[in-house]
């Protein structure tokens, strides 16, 4: 197990030489070295065979040795965390950094965006604390959204505190979507400290098994699990994230259990959304009567439950939420840890029209999931990119919508994912593809 542990880590160092490390600074390679380090420290409560220990007390060394020494670190190093393996991990746990108005990010979702451009593109981003500053002003020239700073992991960029306190300092509630294994306790009191309303971390299966074989990281669930706690520890509300598929959907109840169990704040089901390289996971994808069902489930469940619950990336939530709610004669009602007011009852597709997305190269997108761009903020303002994007203001134009989301009664709620419809057919303003519901009065089309 351990041995495995360490091919792992040495995994990191393929193909990735090619980049310095000066253009990430001594701090960034320090925490880097402090990750692998805690890691190795956790494995050696786990494993204790008398060969693997021999292996740690060399690797653990070796980490030290490096750690103390991190300031002259140069690709001539040739022991087992030198300093192009360090590279290789601030680009496999960052890839990109990612400031968005709103949402909470899914790992395995955002890595079917990266590609091999991103990691090329980080060391020429260095620089961009400055930009970030004057993006967070832009943002809050002309609005107050929620500020999600995000990734890749977003801890592994040194001036992340910095961006989150100009922007909590120019009035922007700053949350942040970290994969859990870097929250130390220093950490989580820093993000306290700063200001950081909210650290949102996903956890996609209730046992350490499936959930370390989903990610394909060995102690991924461990790492969340402990990030929790240490965020908690610190007064940081957290949110458990989910992506929900076939995998999985039979252990919604307990993975709010689990969110309740390790005191969130709110539970979060994503819906996959198959765009990108994340297709490969399409087959995972529930069909619409699954996803009806799931839905139906999640209504009734928040009926039952104190934990906040809003599941994301499926617009048609907001249709079986107000079906359900009338035929009960209930009044839709924002819940305490709802941590967008109406806002998060009030519609489902929000892309374009009350949340956006911004790439560690400055496009502006309308969701994390749908890869057209709308404009950059490296070559216009912000508020002009909002305001004047043929792209957005064609997603605010519910008339446009087409296919069955057109004819839909509830498409001013609803409105249908446009990532998926954009992936599906190639037309953004196309009919959501996995809704099961059928519009009054809708006739399909012949076929052919």
């Amino acid at each position: 197990m351990f041995a495995h542990l360490l091919d792992q880590h040495l995994q990191l160092d393929r193909g990735i030489r090619r980049t310095r490390i000066g253009g990430f600074g001594a701090e960034r390679v320090r925490l880097a070295i402090e990750f692998l380090h805690q890691e190795i420290e956790t494995s050696a409560d786990r494993f204790g065979q008398a060969e693997d220990a021999a292996r740690l007390g060399d690797v653990r060394g070796q980490a030290i040795e490096l750690l103390v020494d991190v300031d002259a670190l140069d690709l001539q190093h040739d022991f087992l965390f030198d300093a192009a393996r360090v590279e290789r991990l601030l680009q496999f746990r960052q890839a990109r950094i990612e400031t968005r108005a709103q949402r909470g990010a899914h790992f395995r979702q955002m890595r079917a965006h990266f590609g091999d451009d991103a990691f090329d593109a980080i060391e020429a981003l260095a620089h961009e604390t400055a930009e970030a500053f004057t993006l967070a002003d832009q943002i809050a020239s002309f609005a107050s959204p929620i500020l999600i700073l995000t990734g890749g992991d977003p801890l592994m960029r040194a001036d992340v505190f910095d961006i989150a306190e100009h922007a909590i300092g120019k009035g922007l509630r700053t949350v942040m979507s970290p994969n859990g294994t870097l929250v130390t306790p220093q950490v989580a009191r820093r993000m306290k400290d700063v200001g950081i309303a909210r650290v949102s971390i996903s956890i996609d299966f209730p046992s350490a098994a499936e959930h370390d074989q989903f990610r394909g990281v060995p102690g991924a669930f461990d790492g969340a699990v402990r990030g929790i706690r240490n965020c908690l520890d610190a007064g940081v509300e957290v949110q458990v994230n989910s992506t929900i598929t076939k995998l999985n959907v039979h252990y919604l109840p307990a993975l709010l259990q689990l969110s309740d169990d390790l005191g969130a704040v709110s539970f979060h089901p994503f819906m996959l959304v198959p765009t990108g390289r994340g297709k490969e996971l399409e087959e995972q994808e529930l069909p619409p009567e699954e996803y009806e069902r799931a839905l139906e489930w999640m209504y009734d469940a928040q009926q039952e439950s104190d934990l906040f619950m809003k599941p994301t990336d499926v617009p048609h939530y907001w249709r079986v939420m107000r079906q359900r709610a009338k035929a009960q004669g209930r009044k839709l009602e924002v819940h305490p840890h709802s941590h967008g007011g109406m806002n998060t009852l009030s519609r489902g597709c929000l892309a374009g029209i009350g949340f956006c997305f911004i790439s560690h190269i400055g496009d502006v997108q309308g969701c994390g999931y749908f890869d057209k761009v709308a404009g950059n903020v490296r070559e216009q303002t912000f508020p002009e990119v909002w305001r004047a994007s043929p792209l957005f203001n064609e997603l605010r134009d519910f008339d446009g919508l087409k296919g069955k989301c057109g004819a839909c009664e509830f498409k001013k709620v609803c409105g249908g994912c446009r990532a998926r419809a954009y992936e599906a057919t190639g037309d953004h303003m196309a009919e959501e593809p996995y809704c099961a519901y059928v519009p009054r009065g809708w006739c399909a089309p012949a076929a052919g």
